[in-house]
């Protein structure tokens, strides 16, 4: 009766045991990045500030390997050329609205090492990861994707001074319900030129039609 019962209950000992070698530990992270830019201002004097991006993280880490297995992806602000359908360089970009033909655009799309952005995933400085349950970040995430497209469709001009990059990562974070206000991103307000105009930003959004011109 003994042997009976070891070799019934032996496969399932056997197969808990290979669920638990193969378990995967998903954890996921939103947290807002800085890239260094300079400009110029009137005067030719020239000033540090920072874009800001925010990036969506799925770690898997299998019990088996010492390595996780990430897939990161990156929401991104950026002035776009009607004209031209490209993205200018730092160099050319216009100060003030009224200076700027350009359109403020959004894209989420998988963060690969051929992005500008990507040397600067990990600071300097030292980016924050905000404090979003691991169950929400992918509803997070795609909430991001759905206010982005809503905001390309707006036609909002871009400019430094302006609604720019670091508005639309106001945006998305607020209008995706991301807590933390200021705090939940790695520089000072003031060397994040657009964030704190991205409040209005996100009053225009809730307006029908919404069109800033």
């Amino acid at each position: 009766m003994g042997t009976m019962i070891l070799f019934s209950v032996l496969p399932m000992v056997i197969q808990a045991s290979m669920q638990s070698a193969n378990a995967v530990e998903k954890i996921n992270t939103i947290k807002v990045s800085p890239r260094e830019i300079k400009i110029t201002l009137p005067d030719g004097s020239t000033v540090t500030v920072y874009h800001l991006f925010v990036v969506y993280t799925q770690k898997q880490q299998h019990q088996q390997q010492e390595v996780p297995t990430d897939k990161a992806y990156v929401c991104q602000g950026f002035p776009l050329d009607p004209a031209t359908g490209q993205i200018p360089p730092d160099s050319d970009l216009p100060l003030l609205p009224s200076d700027s033909s350009f359109l403020l655009q959004g894209r989420c799309i998988s963060f690969d090492n051929d992005n500008r952005d990507w040397p600067y995933r990990n600071g300097p400085p030292q980016p924050t990861t905000l404090d979003i349950p691991t169950d929400n970040a992918k509803d997070v995430y795609r909430c991001f994707v759905k206010v982005t497209k809503e905001l390309n469709d707006a036609n909002v001009v871009y400019a430094l001074l302006g609604y720019n990059s670091n508005s639309y990562a106001r945006v998305i974070l607020d209008k995706c319900d991301v807590p933390g206000a200021d705090s939940r991103i790695p520089v000072p307000p003031q060397l994040a030129p657009g964030w704190s105009l991205g409040a209005n930003l996100l009053n225009a959004m809730t307006q029908d039609p919404f069109s800033i011109k």
